[in-house]
C-alpha cells in the first residue's frame, strides 16, 4: 500500500510540473541587427555622437519615442570596456548644423569648388566628419561664421551615431530606401558618456568613462555667432569680403606656382648650326626620311625635319649643306638628335 501511495504522489507531482511548464511563456528570441529604415528610440535619453563609440563628441539628445532613420549598423572590432559594440549610423537629427571650410567654396554661387568637401561637427579639423559635399553641390548658410569656417544646413545624407541597443524597429517592417553616406572620421579625442538611459538594462561597467546623472537638463546645440559676426549684417559682409580677398590671393598664388612649374618642365630650346651631306634614310621607324651625315666619317649626325610646306628636302640629297635649327632628341632615337630646320644653305 505504501508503494502505491508513493507512486500516486510521484504522478501527481509530475503532472503539476508538466502543467507549469505549459503555462510558462517561452523566452523571447534575441533581437537581430538593425536594418536600413525607420526606428524608434526606446530609452528615456540617448546621446547622439559624431563617431561610433564614446569618444565621439555629443551632437544632440534624443528622447523616448523619437523617430530616427537608420542608414546602417556598425559593429566595433575592439570596443572599450563598458562601451557598446553596436552603433547605428542615423540621419542627422533636426536642429544639428554642420560646418565647412570657406576656402573651398564659391561664396557667390554657394557651391563647392573642391572635388570633395568634408562636413564637420564644428568649426575645425579636430571635429568629426558628418558627411561630404561633392564638387558643384550647393549649400545653405545659417549666417554663423568662425574664422574660415561657415555653418550650413546639413544635406540629407549627413549622419551621426547612437548605440543600437537604444533603438527599436518593428518586426517585419520593410526597410526604407536610404542613401549610403561615406565612412566616418575618427580624429577627435575621446569624451565621457554623459547620460544613462533608465528603461534599458545595462551590464555593470567595471572600468570605463564615468556617467553623469540623468537629471541633467538636455543641452542646447545652437552655436552662437562669434563676436561681431552673424548678429551684425555689416560685420558679416565685411568678414565675407575679407574671406573673398584671401581666397583670391590663394588662387593667384596657386596659378603662379602652376605657371612656374610648367615653365620648369619646358625643355630649353637648343639652336645649332651643322655642316654635312644630305642622304635618304631607309628605316621606316626613323623620325625623318632625311639625314645629315658627317663629311669625314660618313656617320649620321642628325635627322633633318622641317615644318615648312615649301621646303623639299629631296632636292638636297647628295649635296653638302650648312643648316641651322632647333636640335632635340626623339624618344625612340636617343643617340641621334633631330634637327628642325630654320635656315639651310648649299655649300657645293
Amino acid at each position: 500500500m505504501k508503494s502505491i501511495a508513493w507512486v500516486l504522489l510521484g504522478l501527481a507531482l509530475a503532472g503539476t510540473a508538466f502543467a507549469q511548464a505549459d503555462t510558462n511563456p517561452a523566452p523571447a528570441a534575441a533581437a537581430s541587427g538593425l536594418r536600413p529604415g525607420p526606428a524608434v528610440v526606446q530609452a528615456d535619453s540617448v546621446i547622439v555622437r559624431g563617431q561610433p563609440g564614446l569618444r565621439g563628441e555629443r551632437l544632440a539628445l534624443l528622447r523616448k519615442g523619437d523617430q530616427v532613420r537608420v542608414f546602417e549598423e556598425i559593429v566595433l572590432d575592439k570596443p572599450a570596456r563598458g562601451e557598446p559594440d553596436r552603433w547605428a549610423r542615423i540621419a542627422l537629427p533636426e536642429g544639428v548644423k554642420v560646418w565647412i571650410h570657406s576656402l573651398f567654396i564659391d561664396v557667390t554661387n554657394k557651391t563647392v569648388r573642391a572635388s570633395r568637401l568634408n562636413l564637420r561637427a564644428g568649426p575645425g579639423e579636430n571635429f568629426s566628419v558628418l558627411g561630404l559635399l561633392e564638387r558643384g553641390e550647393t549649400f545653405v548658410e545659417t549666417g554663423v561664421m568662425e574664422g574660415d569656417w561657415i555653418q550650413i544646413e546639413p544635406p540629407t545624407n549627413a549622419y551621426a551615431f547612437v548605440a543600437s541597443r537604444f533603438l527599436r524597429q518593428e518586426a517585419g517592417e520593410a526597410p526604407a530606401p536610404t542613401p549610403t553616406p561615406p565612412a566616418a572620421s575618427t580624429n577627435v579625442p575621446p569624451t565621457p558618456e554623459t547620460t544613462t538611459p533608465v528603461t534599458v538594462a545595462e551590464p555593470p561597467v567595471l572600468a570605463g568613462p564615468p556617467t553623469e546623472p540623468e537629471t541633467e537638463p538636455a543641452p542646447t546645440f545652437t552655436e552662437p555667432p562669434p563676436p561681431g559676426v552673424g548678429a551684425d549684417p555689416a560685420a558679416l559682409e565685411k568678414a565675407r569680403e575679407a574671406m573673398r580677398q584671401k581666397m583670391a590671393e590663394l588662387i593667384a598664388q596657386d596659378e603662379a606656382a602652376r605657371a612656374a612649374a610648367a615653365a620648369r618642365e619646358l625643355p630649353e630650346v637648343r639652336v645649332v648650326t651643322r655642316e654635312g651631306r644630305v642622304r635618304r634614310t631607309f628605316s621606316i621607324q626613323a623620325p625623318s626620311r632625311y639625314a645629315l651625315v658627317d663629311l669625314e666619317t660618313g656617320r649620321t649626325m642628325n635627322y633633318l625635319y622641317t615644318t615648312a610646306t615649301n621646303l623639299d628636302l629631296s632636292r638636297y640629297i647628295g649635296l653638302t649643306i650648312r643648316v641651322t635649327g632647333e636640335e632635340g632628341l626623339d624618344p625612340r632615337w636617343k643617340a641621334t638628335p633631330v634637327l628642325t630646320i630654320r635656315r639651310i644653305q648649299v655649300l657645293e
